[in-house]
């Protein structure tokens, strides 16, 4: 009954990442373990059919639990295979990494540049270094079309939606910062005064502040950021 409970509903986080999809209409999700996320895009006629990524043969099985359930197996495909490179030859137009460490995407978008060059939209929403990741799309030439924050639990996640651009991003231009605290704080988080953003970097500037004043020099710089922001999201 567990297993058929969770599937009918989604967290936060994954919620928030279905918002981000756009006008897709074939959608791959990399990593995606139980596939809950392309189900329930494909049950709510967010996208037409989808495919759900996995390396490892356990999260396939209780994939392919989900599709059942949800009666969608005939638009969602399984599919056992490593990273970005399982997308090529599939006429993707949105695909979601999450749950993974940003230092994994960043050497997944990195180890292949042609699915990036054929693909609409790239959602990601990484656990840690999302400014690392915000600044390789910057330099690659990707535009950052969206992003969004929710709060899941006791946790805030970031998802961001990458595609590629011509010229400079604009969401750059918005932000009221520098290029390099945009990549830290999110140039739409900011320019849409997101409450919750600004909730979530009160608490990182607490933290900062908090290891600045036993002497951790080396995160000053950072903290400077954090204080920009508070001054900007102030209410």
């Amino acid at each position: 009954m567990g297993h058929i409970a969770r599937v009918w509903r989604l967290s936060a986080r994954l919620e928030a990442i279905l918002s981000l999809l756009g006008n897709a209409k074939v959608l791959a999700d990399v990593g995606t373990d139980h596939a809950l996320l392309p189900a329930h895009a494909v049950l709510r006629g967010l996208v037409e059919r989808a495919y759900a990524i996995d390396l490892r043969e356990e999260p396939l099985l209780g994939a392919a639990r989900t599709v059942a359930e949800l009666n969608v197996a005939d638009r969602v495909t399984l599919i056992r295979g490593s990273g970005l490179q399982a997308l090529r030859g599939r006429n993707v137009d949105a695909a979601v990494v999450a749950g993974l460490s940003g230092r994994t995407m960043l050497s997944w978008c990195r180890d292949c540049p042609d699915v990036l060059d054929e693909l609409p939209r790239l959602v990601l929403q990484p656990n840690g270094h999302l400014t690392a990741l915000r600044a390789w799309a910057h330099n690659a030439g990707l535009w950052l079309l969206d992003e969004n924050i929710c709060l899941d639990g006791k946790r805030f996640f970031v998802s961001c939606a990458f595609g590629p651009g011509t010229g400079p991003d604009p969401a750059y231009a918005l932000a009221e910062l520098s290029l390099e605290a945009a990549f830290e704080l999110g140039p739409w988080l900011v320019h849409r005064r997101d409450p919750l953003a600004a909730e979530c970097f009160a608490d990182e500037h607490a933290r900062l502040k908090e290891l600045v004043a036993r002497g951790q020099n080396r995160y000053r710089t950072k903290l400077e950021v954090y204080e920009a922001a508070q001054r900007l999201l102030a209410v």
